[in-house]
């Protein structure tokens, strides 16, 4: 009898809900209110947010996601042109809304960098926002411990923004948010709290 193969994706699905598991989330399971972005900047002016945001829309054909976490995007654009719209449109409108952001920080795979740079004018690069697939384990534990530091750091009146992948922020803070959404993330007595969510777009 041959022995069951298990499928990639499901485990890879499964290594993400043991990575939520494993962190201090305050609101796993909690409804994150959704703000329209006048109320959001209202709640944002006080400071002290991190604003998690995935990347924008990729083209049909982009490169997997291998190569989605390298730090080379010399070659083609991973974003689609509807992508690369919606992420000017969004840094136009957080701008035009008075928010303030003080920071902005992306994972190194090129569709985020994109993402910063049309969104943002560009970000730092930092490593700890990558997704490895392989590894997500570490996302729960040095990595993981590594971003909620750094989210304890940003302190009022400042904000940070962190573009990264879905499934690092769900990771993170137990929460899926919907495309475009904007996800408004503090850390409450050591731990994650989703605070609230807003799509700046109509």
């Amino acid at each position: 009898m041959t022995g069951f193969a298990v499928p990639a994706r499901l485990l890879s699905l499964l290594a993400i809900l043991g990575a939520m598991l494993a962190l201090p989330v305050a609101t796993r399971a909690a409804s994150v209110p959704l703000l329209s972005l006048g109320e959001a900047a209202a709640r944002l002016s006080a400071g002290g947010y991190v604003l998690m945001l995935r990347h924008a829309a990729v083209r049909a054909n982009a490169a997997d996601e291998s190569r989605a976490r390298t730090a080379d995007c010399s070659g083609a654009p991973e974003l689609s042109g509807e992508g690369l719209d919606h992420a000017r449109r969004l840094g136009a409108a957080l701008k035009q809304a008075g928010i303030r952001i003080d920071e902005v920080s992306s994972a190194a795979g090129c569709r985020c960098q994109e993402t910063a740079q049309a969104a943002f004018g560009g970000a730092t690069v930092w490593p700890a926002l990558n997704f490895f697939p392989s590894n997500l384990k570490a996302m729960a534990s040095a990595q993981g411990r590594d971003l909620q530091a750094a989210m304890g750091a940003v302190k009022a009146p400042r904000n940070a923004v962190w573009v990264t992948q879905q499934v690092n922020i769900t990771a993170l803070t137990g929460f899926v948010p919907a495309a475009r959404e904007i996800l408004a993330v503090r850390l409450v007595q050591g731990r994650v709290q989703a605070e609230f969510r807003f799509n700046p777009l109509p």
